[in-house]
């Protein structure tokens, strides 16, 4: 029975490892004058274009005094800018068809958004726009704070979540990885507007961002929008934080919490190769997600060593 698993493994990551190839295949990657990169991949299958920017910070980047910063800053992106107001850009996105979401992980967050591609400019403008011109008015820092809260009160009260959550204290004791995405209670309750721009104008600047582009478009042309629109001079390029390769797995730790549930959860871990290795790394993310079904917090864990 190992051995028929060990094998199954073995295809699936042969499996994942081509389809990644094919995934490369036709890219135009480029450096803007500010440091940002842009990569495109033309699709001309269907008139859709997705246009999303990776910014290379999370909860790695957090401290103990700001920890949840990046996602409660994901939330006030979509509060408005200093050249539009609230509701604006999902009104002029929505009326067009398209969608649009983020997402923070403990090494990034993503903007995004899919629309007809005969819309590109308009939402381009718009992405651009937001990620380089927050603005956070009071009012809106105080609504979205207690949607926040609400939102860590959950995760408290999701069995999965709390699971998953002692499985990364154990595996990353005293690593940055062993901070929560969502924060706390008492950090995102106090934490100040300047201490959230403080982190912002760190991060969030052009040198430190991914800008990937796949659809319905010809590289060549949209290349020089994508600079005009991101145009924003870098102040700084951030150091990412190198204090990641540490994982404490030679000792036994327990956390021990009971809960009034009638249901178990377990999370499986396995010590793999190290993140220098990104074609085998993405791959095994890949059947990691295939062996979880697609869930959230996976069962089948791989941890980077």
């Amino acid at each position: 029975m190992k051995k028929i698993i060990i094998i199954i493994f073995g295809v699936l990551l042969f499996w994942c490892q081509t389809c990644l190839a094919n995934v490369c295949d036709n890219l135009h990657q480029y450096t803007l004058s500010n440091g940002q990169k842009v990569i495109i991949k033309e699709v001309k299958s269907n008139p859709i274009v997705i246009i999303d920017t990776f910014i290379k910070t999370g909860s790695i980047n957090e401290n103990e005094k700001n920890n949840g910063v990046a996602h409660f800053l994901e939330h006030l992106f979509f509060k408005g800018t200093y050249n539009h107001k609230r509701g604006y850009f999902e009104k002029e996105i929505e009326k067009r068809g398209g969608v649009f979401n983020a997402a923070t992980s403990r090494d990034y967050t993503h903007y995004y958004v899919k629309i007809d591609n005969k819309h590109f400019d308009k939402a381009l403008e718009l992405h651009a726009d937001m990620l380089l011109n927050i603005a956070i008015p009071e009012n809106e820092l105080a609504t979205e704070r207690k949607v926040v809260l609400e939102e860590i009160t959950r995760s408290n009260d999701n069995p999965s979540s709390k699971v998953f959550d002692n499985f990364m204290n154990i595996v990353f004791d005293g690593n940055p990885y062993q901070r929560k995405i969502l924060g706390t209670n008492e950090i995102i309750s106090t934490i100040s507007r300047d201490e959230i721009f403080e982190f912002y104008n760190t991060w969030y600047q052009p040198s430190n961002m991914v800008t990937v582009i796949v659809g319905d478009v010809n590289a060549q042309d949209i290349l020089p929008k994508i600079a005009n629109a991101f145009k924003k001079t870098t102040l700084s390029t951030p150091e990412f934080s190198s204090n990641t390769s540490k994982i404490a797995l030679n000792n036994t730790k327990k956390i021990i919490k009971n809960s009034n549930i009638d249901s178990g959860y377990m999370v499986l871990g396995y010590k793999t190769i190290g993140v220098e290795n990104l074609k085998e790394a993405y791959a095994l993310n890949i059947a990691a997600t295939l062996l979880a079904n697609g869930q959230p917090n996976p069962i089948a864990q791989l941890v980077l060593g």
